[in-house]
């Protein structure tokens, strides 16, 4: 092949020698530059004007796809609609090739296309002479597509199903916010959507801010739900790890500390507040995203979803009431009697967080606890936006009461005794190291309640007191940034 692994190595191919070799590290300036560039179109359209090597080949593969794509119409598709879908569908691009060629202008392009030899499909001439300049419009929320057979644009019709924010932000009267962070959506029927739009939807403390603006908003009467969505690739990879990197290196322990409260705080609100709040996650929804998902009155979750509670990986654990509610999801249905045993049920608890458990499905999420046998399930990721808002009017059109505060009985010292024994046995049998079995033993320590015992019962804000106290113990070791660091640079965890 044109690469090969040999150990944690990828070697590739010198085509001169035959040979394989280490890979060069390429440092061209409009890859740099296009890393802080956020928005698809202007990504694109950037590096195919750049004058670098980079910038010349990426427009050499975008003119012949483009014009590939072209001559293809009407020998394998009626319109431009269905090739772009394909590709999208088909292959995961993000753009089809005319949304590309869109994104790139057409009249410049082909400009550009004709001095470098290339030559221009008929029935793109036709559509430049007959004065349509792009392929796609999107006017008041409505999008239409150059039809070639008509010879001009006609309006595209929307499956009644499908919903989409992209398409409702095309109207500015459907923006009620818009930060760097977040972006505040009527959806209509007083349904209000929170989109996340940071670097990999890695929560900060302006989607934290901007989420209680949006609660504010619906408790004021403005809206009657709030639903957490958005169109992005993920739902969220979790929290800014880089962020707490950062303020762990420079000591900043009272500023890791309030995040953390306001963290854990607005999770109580999306479950207490008295509007219903619903999320919509899909594909990797990790960490804090998982956090803010769980915390939700209701899921309604594409098929596709790896979801997990994974902050052992990066040497801390859940700070956001993650350990809470997968305790109060294993002992939901437990007696309430201070003899009743509740080991083999904070046991399974214990394994979905220390274990890092992810699902690989919505279904294989519902066993592992992240979701509820109530929480709903959308086969098609075109449809989850609308079916979330379903689920959220419903439940405002029901008569929503938010839950009770939740109270816990924990066995306490004695089964977390029990907990260590086990764990440290694991650690002299070399299965887990010295650092994993200290994150277990936070873990296992919050999970039986700490210094309690059976015969009375604890509140969940004591349960979260611990959990904020081990974050912060945790994220002062030198071994857990470590870890940190090392995702950060590898994207994959380290074991020390």
């Amino acid at each position: 092949g044109f690469y090969k692994k040999e150990g944690k190595e990828i070697k590739v191919l010198d085509l001169n020698t035959m040979n394989y070799r280490d890979r060069n590290i390429v440092d061209i300036e409009s890859l740099n530059k296009i890393r802080s560039i956020n928005d698809i179109n202007k990504k694109i359209k950037f590096l195919n004007y750049s004058k670098d090597r980079a910038g010349n080949l990426s427009f050499n593969i975008t003119a012949a796809t483009c014009i590939y794509a072209a001559n293809r119409l009407d020998e394998i598709s009626d319109d431009i609609i269905q090739i772009d879908n394909a590709m999208k569908w088909g292959f995961g691009w993000k753009l089809g090739p005319f949304e590309i060629w869109d994104a790139i202008g057409v009249e410049t392009s082909i400009n550009y296309m004709l001095k470098k030899g290339y030559k221009i499909p008929n029935l793109i001439k036709k559509m430049l002479n007959n004065g349509q300049t792009s392929f796609y419009d999107y006017t008041n929320g409505v999008k239409s597509y150059y039809d070639f057979r008509k010879n001009k644009k006609v309006v595209q019709l929307q499956d009644k199903k499908i919903l989409k924010l992209d398409f409702l932000k095309l109207k500015s009267s459907n923006i009620v916010k818009k930060t760097f962070s977040t972006s505040l959506i009527d959806l209509g029927d007083g349904i209000l959507s929170c989109e996340f739009h940071t670097k990999m939807n890695a929560i900060d403390d302006n989607i934290i801010k901007d989420l209680n603006v949006a609660l504010d908003l619906c408790e004021s009467g403005s809206f009657n739900a709030l639903i957490l969505a958005n169109d992005a690739q993920n739902f969220s990879v979790g929290a800014n790890i880089f962020l707490l990197y950062m303020a762990a290196k420079q000591s900043a322990w009272d500023q890791i500390n309030k995040l953390i409260i306001n963290f854990q705080n607005i999770c109580k609100r999306l479950k207490y507040s008295n509007i219903p709040t619903v999320a919509a996650p899909f594909q990797l929804t990790l960490g804090g995203g998982a956090e803010l998902a769980l915390w939700c009155n209701r899921i309604r979750a594409y098929a596709e979803l790896y979801m997990g509670l994974v902050e052992v990986s990066v040497g801390l654990i859940p700070a956001g009431g993650g350990n809470v509610e997968m305790l109060y999801r294993t002992l939901e249905r437990s007696i309430d009697t201070a003899t009743y045993p509740t080991e083999h049920l904070i046991q399974r608890a214990f394994e979905i967080v220390a274990m890092a458990k992810v699902s690989t499905s919505a279904v294989e999420a519902t066993d592992a606890l992240y979701m509820n046998s109530y929480d709903g399930i959308t086969m098609n990721r075109n449809y989850l936006l609308k079916n979330a808002k379903y689920e959220a009017y419903g439940m405002a059109k029901a008569g929503f009461i938010p839950p009770n505060k939740r109270t816990f009985r924990l066995p306490g010292y004695s089964v977390y005794s029990t907990f260590k024994m086990v764990l440290m046995s694991m650690c002299q049998g070399n299965f887990i190291s010295s650092h994993d079995l200290k994150i277990a033993k936070k873990i296992a320590y919050i999970m039986t309640g700490g210094k309690c015992t059976s015969r009375e019962l604890v509140t969940e804000q004591y349960l979260l007191d611990l959990e904020r106290e081990a974050f912060l113990s945790l994220i002062s070791e030198k071994k857990s940034q470590d870890r940190i660091e090392f995702m950060l640079k590898n994207n994959r965890a380290l074991r020390n």
